[in-house]
């Protein structure tokens, strides 16, 4: 997440909600940090069984609903949001086996971009100018 490299992807059929989807792309520890679509019973199951800690935004009409709570995780999110947006919104083909390449190849490409932009927001500058080379 510090990164904002995809690790995991996964695609479903149109008929299964991203709540019951969670389970392919939950991470096996850590903290979930997620949207109102994941606040059902059935996502949060999910993450206890994988024992992740819920960063879910809960929706305004449920019991619990802790404002400041939700504005600190938003902040938090935001930033990976974008990386989301990346994602293609259609799928090109019709099969799944098909549209699972697609996502797979989708996230290499945004891995590859962001991998670069690190690569030269890392790098030491001398006199205002990129230098590949260390001077020592």
């Amino acid at each position: 997440m510090t990164y904002g490299f995809v690790t995991k992807v996964a695609m479903t059929p149109a008929h299964v909600t991203d709540a019951a989807a969670l389970r392919s792309v939950c991470p096996d520890s850590g903290m979930v940090f997620a949207d109102k679509a994941y606040c059902t019973k059935q996502a949060q199951q999910a993450l206890k069984a994988k024992g992740c800690v819920s960063g879910v935004i809960k929706k305004n009409n449920m019991t619990g609903k802790d404002f400041r709570r939700d504005k600190w995780l938003t902040r938090v999110r935001m930033p990976y949001e974008g990386i989301c947006s990346l994602f293609q919104k259609r799928a090109r083909y019709r099969t799944i086996k098909k549209v699972q390449y697609q996502g797979f190849m989708e996230a290499i490409a945004i891995n590859l971009k962001r991998w670069i932009k690190l690569e030269f927001e890392l790098l030491p500058t001398v006199q205002g100018s990129l230098c590949p080379i260390s001077p020592n």
